[in-house]
């Protein structure tokens, strides 16, 4: 009797029809799907951990793309699978980029082309394996910064001293540092703000994946974000409470909401109380280079305000269209993505475009998840991140279309056990 298998258009069905090995062979794909899967978190590990090299930040965006083709290429090419026809709007923004400086082309300037709808990519792919692979990804990737930066808290607990494990991995070196009786640390990161930016980013990413926000790794990581003494990290973890009590209140019965807002608070409780037996000369230092740094008489807060009148400046000339990135946004600031990715975006886009384009993306998001995403939405945009990173256009496709994907395995471990099947939005 002939097996009966059911036609369907859609190409993805042809892979999930499973296919017969013998057992060497099985055991042998099963150890190279691991082999797979691992190297798949590496690549991710260079997109979403930035680094530097001697020879210039292009060689670095250079790895990040060969890492997102690594990512991206075995899908489109074995399991055919498609991009979601909302590529398009980021198509078009790519091209105004263009067209505004194909009179001046640089390698940043392609580059910079590139890398937009390639990252954009990841978040766009139609493929419910990739989804769920990257799901387990981003797991690793938090867990395994999480480790990191508490094996260096424990290090400067005990010993006094701060480890470089960015260096450690990389050519360049971590500018964590000491700070009178206290500590900026960063872990795997080259920064300790950078930390704080690219973990609840990368959270914010996995929120999308879950369709979940209240999470224990989700407090877990705004917890060790607060511990960077990054004001930028003040404000993102501001907003990521916001965003942990509102989904908390959101949940269907009125004894959920009650058990999940609860155990936030819980946890939010057990973070102050570890605080208040901390020296009081760990406080009096922390506070007191926060209070300097709110000042905005640092470089970074110099560049902001800078950034801030150049775009002010440049109003009616960016409106419609972009500037050009010669000489580029803020040239004579040194660090003009620090007012961060809204206003970068916003000047090479063009304002209306990209709020045009903001637009777009808030009402999808509202459609989709509600209005608990809106403060991480708050968060990207303040995101002090390259305009053409290919970790934000692969967070910005998947809010744009998110698949929502029911929790398993280690991550029930890590968040509480939902209900809902597998869907596309």
């Amino acid at each position: 009797m002939k097996r009966h298998v059911p036609r369907s258009n859609d190409a993805q069905s042809a892979a999930r029809i499973p296919i017969r090995r013998s057992p060497t062979l099985k055991a042998l794909a099963a150890k190279t799907w691991n082999i797979k899967f691992w190297v798949e978190c590496v690549c991710f590990f260079l997109i979403a951990t930035p680094f530097e090299l001697e020879m210039g930040s292009g060689y670095a965006y250079a790895i990040k793309a060969f890492a997102c083709i690594l990512l991206l290429a075995p899908r489109l090419v074995l399991t055919r699978a498609s991009i979601d026809a909302r590529m398009a709007w980021i198509v078009v923004l790519a091209v105004l980029f263009l067209a505004v400086n194909i009179q001046s082309p640089s390698d940043r300037l392609i580059s910079a082309f590139f890398l937009i709808p390639l990252g954009a990519s990841l978040g766009l792919l139609k493929n419910t394996e990739w989804n769920q692979r990257l799901l387990d990804i981003v797991t690793v990737y938090l867990l395994v910064h999480l480790g990191g930066f508490m094996f260096s808290f424990v290090e400067f607990v005990l010993r006094g001293s701060v480890l470089d494990l960015h260096g450690m991995l990389f050519p360049a070196q971590s500018r964590a540092h000491v700070l009178g009786s206290a500590a900026r640390l960063s872990g795997f990161h080259n920064e300790p703000g950078t930390y704080a930016q690219w973990m609840l980013m990368v959270t914010f990413l996995r929120c999308l994946l879950t369709q979940r926000i209240a999470s224990p790794l989700t407090l877990i990581v705004g917890i060790t974000a607060l511990a960077t003494l990054s004001l930028w990290a003040v404000a993102g973890g501001a907003l990521l409470l916001i965003a942990v009590l509102l989904d908390a209140l959101s949940r269907g019965r009125m004894e959920r909401r009650v058990r999940a807002v609860l155990s936030t608070l819980l946890i939010c409780a057990a973070a102050a109380m570890a605080i208040t037996v901390l020296p009081g000369s760990f406080l009096q230092d922390a506070l007191t280079y926060l209070g300097v740094k709110a000042e905005m008489s640092t470089v970074s807060g110099l560049s902001k305000l800078w950034a801030l009148r150049e775009l002010q400046s440049q109003f009616s000339e960016v409106l419609v269209l972009g500037g050009s990135m010669d000489p580029g946004f803020c040239p004579y600031c040194p660090s003009p993505q620090d007012l961060g990715t809204w206003a970068s975006s916003a000047y090479y886009f063009g304002i209306l475009p990209y709020a045009l384009f903001i637009a777009l993306l808030t009402t999808n998001l509202l459609r989709v998840h509600g209005l608990p995403y809106m403060p991480f939405l708050a968060i990207m945009l303040i995101w002090k991140a390259a305009f053409y990173d290919p970790l934000l256009w692969m967070i910005i496709g998947y809010a744009l279309a998110t698949p929502v994907i029911q929790g398993g395995g280690l991550r029930r471990l890590i968040d509480e056990p939902g209900k809902g099947a597998q869907k596309y939005a």
